[in-house]
């Protein structure tokens, strides 16, 4: 007859080998993640060059993916720079690049780890990331000057360029640029803990079976026939090491640009896409729902009452404040009120398009 003592170890026995076999499963099933992940990437780099989108240039050490939009006989560049992890934005800023004046062409280039730009292990300051975009485009053969055409943390990046290299810039374009108040909130400022398991859950191509729940949806407003390629671009780098080492410089590059930051005269153009009423907060509430959907994600606003007022919550006055103080220290800048998504060249690029233009015409014309 078997002891109590006899039973119990076979019972832990038995669990162990559970436990084991568990163990052996999940290390496969992350072994063939990260060797799909290995082919996939080729096949998303066959997809990006056959669409014509991949277009290297050395930055360096590595290259940057570029696009232009527009003849090479046009009087006015414009460079567009990415917000960040903006993986899409030659392919996103498609729709108001093609809506500029006749007289205007734009440079798309993708920051070092997004797109299909090279990966690097550079530390992403904002002296190295400026320099990037300016030694691709004079590798280019392009002199400037440029109109700069930046989204979100882009417009840090623009604010250091026209800064520190005035002579290089003729204008510059802010589609809702981080503001500078932003860096007072130093709890919202993303850690270590979280670039690790972003780089691992990336490093091991998980990203490609959890894209819905890591918010990877930007591919999602690509025009139909651009939709494939879009994707393959969002995953290819996806969160790179270039782009963990972005996130962990942010409150410095915030703060060393602000410390250099001088008002002048280069004319400047703020797109504030802030919103005030329920009525604007629908149709922005709508075309994130529908981006949602169209990526096979789930959409997460039941309570728009409830969901408006946290929306609101998020400007309160030290933010407003901080924003304001950095627009008066830009010098020479309009603000153009288009109340939307932050991804305001996404939701409703005929506006965006129609204030560049007006823009322009106001000052070149």
């Amino acid at each position: 007859m078997e002891t109590k003592t006899s039973t119990g170890k076979k019972i832990l026995k038995a669990i162990l080998r559970i436990i084991l076999v568990i163990l052996l499963l999940i290390v496969l099933a992350l072994a063939a993640s990260f060797v799909n992940n290995k082919i996939a990437r080729k096949k998303d780099l066959e997809l990006i060059k056959s669409s014509g989108y991949y277009n290297p240039v050395s930055a360096g050490s590595f290259d940057l993916n570029t696009y232009v939009y527009g003849s090479n006989d046009a009087e006015h560049t414009f460079v567009a720079l990415p917000g960040l992890g903006e993986n899409t934005y030659s392919i996103d800023i498609k729709a108001v690049a093609e809506q500029l004046s006749d007289n205007c062409r734009v440079i798309a280039l993708d920051t070092p780890g997004y797109g299909a730009s090279d990966d690097t292990n550079m530390e992403m300051t904002v002296e190295n990331i400026v320099n990037s975009y300016r030694t691709a485009l004079n590798n280019m053969g392009e002199d400037g000057p440029y109109i700069l055409l930046p989204h979100s943390i882009g417009g840090v990046y623009a604010t250091y360029w026209l800064n520190k290299y005035p002579d290089e810039i003729e204008g510059s374009v802010f589609l809702d640029g981080t503001f500078f108040g932003v860096e007072k909130q130093t709890d919202q400022l993303p850690g270590k803990d979280m670039v690790l398991m972003e780089r691992t859950i990336m490093t091991l191509g998980l990203h490609r079976f959890l894209h819905k729940q890591l918010g990877m949806i930007d591919f999602a407003a690509a025009p139909d026939d651009l939709r494939q390629t879009a994707k393959a671009m969002s995953f290819y780098n996806g969160f790179s090491a270039a782009t963990g080492s972005e996130v962990m410089h942010i409150y410095d590059n915030l703060t060393n640009t602000w410390s250099m930051m001088t008002p002048n005269d280069i004319p400047k153009l703020y797109i504030l896409a802030q919103i005030d009423n329920m009525d604007d907060f629908v149709v922005y509430q709508n075309f994130m729902d529908d981006l949602y959907n169209s990526a096979g994600a789930d959409v997460h606003t039941d309570d728009m009452d409830a969901a408006f007022q946290e929306y609101l919550s998020n400007f309160n006055d030290e933010m407003n404040a901080g924003r304001k103080e950095y627009i008066e220290k830009l010098g020479s800048c309009e603000i153009a009120d288009i109340p939307g998504a932050h991804m305001i060249y996404l939701q409703k690029p005929d506006e965006v398009a129609e204030a560049i233009n007006s823009w322009l015409a106001n000052y070149y014309d």
